[in-house]
């Protein structure tokens, strides 16, 4: 009886807490790929696009700065065969920026990087490609929600990385070939500039120099992205929290109401072991053995269960324990099994447990086995 609820129940708190550490651990390595400092500007209290060349002048006189590179980036839309309306990523960068090893860790599965001149030309994310049912060498169209007319753009290659979150919808292409995509001005115009320091201990005090020489500016240093990025998912992962404090309660809350209502032949069966010698400490002994049996083969079940329920695509809730489900097109979800985290799983379902069951246990223990059998 006890076993069909407690193994449901560590199904579903391991597949939300194994797809809650995936996708923090996800965001934590693609914040590793953050510059030192990324540079906005800012009009009125929003960020909005800056020129590179009233940037450049003052980046260079900065002695702690190495180098520097503009990105352009924005969201492009799509409308996919059952006519619902897809958002995707576009991002433009420099082919010396991609290939310099400071952008995210990318594997080309399919075609090749961008090279010096490619214009028109992207690597495609594994969502979008499905998305556009495209592969390398096909042209697909892209309009940006500002942009009438669509830009041709052909596939030279399909890019994986370990940060599904962050490359499954991407679009990268050259910053020029971005420009026009987005309907910046012209190729002097970018959404932001990525800064890299000799010393990134130093990101501080650059950042306040910025601040200090152009009006406007919004420098932000990799410490603060990465601690944004853990504040983010820190809190999203609240509500999963709670739904596993309220469900291993109900473990608890189960295993006390089955064994509270102890039948008759189990009364019996524990007045003969006190009629024949043993005592109530070893009943329990005997009874908390049964009760981790059970919990370790229930919550072994529900590991397991839990992570092939995942990795079959939740069917049913999918949409609600991933937001982006109406964005990406079959989106793999991203687990990590953490063994912290199962050691955790395995603890606080079997503690509940035995809490529920061996009070009722030592209650009856406690009955003269005479009664016991008799009653």
């Amino acid at each position: 009886m006890l076993a069909i609820p407690l193994t449901i129940i560590i199904a579903i708190v391991s597949a939300f807490s194994f797809f809650i550490e995936g996708v923090r651990r996800d965001a934590l390595l693609a914040a590793d790929y953050y510059p030192d400092i990324l540079i906005q500007q800012q009009v009125g209290g929003r960020t909005e696009s800056l020129f590179f060349d009233r940037y450049d002048d003052v980046l260079k006189d900065i002695n702690a700065i190495k180098s520097y590179y503009p990105r352009s980036w924005g969201y492009i839309n799509h409308t996919d065969s059952k006519n619902r309306i897809k958002s995707f990523v576009v991002m433009g960068l420099d082919p010396e920026y991609i290939s310099s090893g400071l952008f995210i860790d990318v594997a080309i599965e399919q075609g090749r990087s961008l090279r010096e001149h490619d214009y028109n030309k992207a690597i495609a994310g594994k969502a979008l490609a499905a998305a556009f049912d495209c592969t390398t060498g096909d042209t697909i169209e892209v309009t940006s929600p500002g942009l009438r007319k669509p830009v041709l753009i052909e596939v030279v290659g399909i890019f994986d990385t370990a940060v599904q979150i962050y490359s499954a919808d991407l679009l990268l292409v050259d910053r020029q070939t971005a420009n026009t995509i987005l309907g910046f001005i012209d190729d002097n115009e970018s959404s932001d500039i990525m800064v890299y320091l000799s010393n990134p201990a130093m990101a501080g005090m650059v950042a306040s120099n910025l601040l200090k020489k152009i009006d406007g500016a919004n420098p932000v240093t990799k410490s603060a992205m990465q601690s944004l990025t853990e504040q983010s998912f820190g809190q999203k992962s609240g509500f999963f929290h709670l739904l596993w404090f309220i469900l291993l309660v109900n473990v608890m809350i189960i295993a006390w109401s089955l064994t509270s209502h102890i039948s008759f032949s189990l009364r019996k069966e524990i007045g003969i072991l006190k009629a024949i010698g043993w005592d109530t400490g070893d009943i329990m002994i005997l009874k908390s053995f049964e009760t981790l049996t059970i919990g370790f083969f229930s919550i072994i079940a529900g590991l397991i269960g839990g992570i092939a329920y995942m990795f079959s695509g939740a069917p049913g809730i999918k949409q609600m324990i991933i937001g982006w489900t109406d964005i990406y097109p079959e989106f793999p979800i991203p687990l990590y099994v953490n063994a912290s985290t199962v050691f955790l799983i395995i603890i606080l379902g079997i503690i509940p447990l035995l809490a529920g069951t061996l009070f009722p246990i030592w209650r009856i223990g406690a009955i003269d086995p005479d009664k016991a059998i008799r009653q």
